[in-house]
């Protein structure tokens, strides 16, 4: 775990990384390769033959993830903040996943080569790049599997607002498929077109109450509401409040 939280992504030369949170006494050999290397990155028929044939008990039919696209600046910070909660505590699913997520030009540079890009450009220079039409934003993702039960998303989620410190909206995607489509790399613009699900957090302000809390300036505390909208019919399907 200290090996792993000295590691600095923004100084690695890979552009995808993958960590499964299974013991090695608990998962077989196959299982943990389709895991960390098939499912959602290869043709659906490739995978439906690596699950009967490798190992038939896998199947990501009823999984999906969520996305979180952030600047090549936060990726060291974003990994550490995550890392401990997904080996340790299950927070999760089994799967989370970084991986570079720049576009145009820049597609296929690895996290080191991005963050170079970032420091050594000059800003005006950096600026006209980076607004030019189909150019790359430095971007990378992080990519948090788990299971498409209502139940399952709405867990998975608030662990996730909570350990980012996120406000706003945290989308899914209901599907096993993490490409763009076409086997490429997933982009903000691509994973948007397809989201079924999204979490929402809310700060409620609750009204003072008049006594001797109220004369000496108390501030009540903000209510955090999260609610699971599906997409398709803006219906929310479940509600949580909790104070802060």
């Amino acid at each position: 775990m200290i090996e792993l939280l000295n590691i600095s992504l923004s100084k690695v030369a890979h552009s995808r990384i993958v960590l499964l949170n299974k013991k090695v006494t608990t998962i077989d050999k196959a299982t943990a390769e389709i895991k960390l290397h098939g499912l959602g990155h290869e043709s659906p028929l490739t995978l439906k033959r690596k699950r009967n044939v490798d190992s038939p008990d896998v199947d990501s039919s009823d999984e999906g993830y969520f996305a979180y696209f952030f600047p090549i600046t936060d990726i060291d910070m974003v990994w550490r903040s995550v890392l401990h909660a997904h080996l340790f505590n299950q927070r999760f699913g089994e799967v989370i996943e970084f991986h570079t997520a720049a576009s145009g030009v820049l597609s296929k540079r690895d996290f080191d080569e991005l963050h170079h890009i970032h420091t050594h450009t000059p800003r005006s220079n950096a600026l006209t790049f980076s607004s030019l039409p189909g150019q790359a934003q430095l971007t990378c993702c992080l990519i948090l599997p788990c299971q498409a039960t209502e139940d399952e998303i709405f867990r998975v989620g608030k662990n996730v607002f909570g350990l980012l410190n996120l406000t706003g909206s945290l989308y899914y995607r209901s599907s096993s498929d993490r490409s763009d489509g076409n086997g490429g790399k997933l982009t903000a613009d691509v994973f948007r077109q397809f989201t079924t699900h999204r979490i929402v957090r809310q700060e409620e302000v609750q009204e003072k109450e008049d006594g001797p809390n109220n004369i000496m300036g108390y501030q009540p505390p903000k209510k955090i509401l999260f609610s699971l909208e599906r997409l398709d019919s803006n219906k929310k399907t479940k509600v949580d409040g909790q104070g802060e």
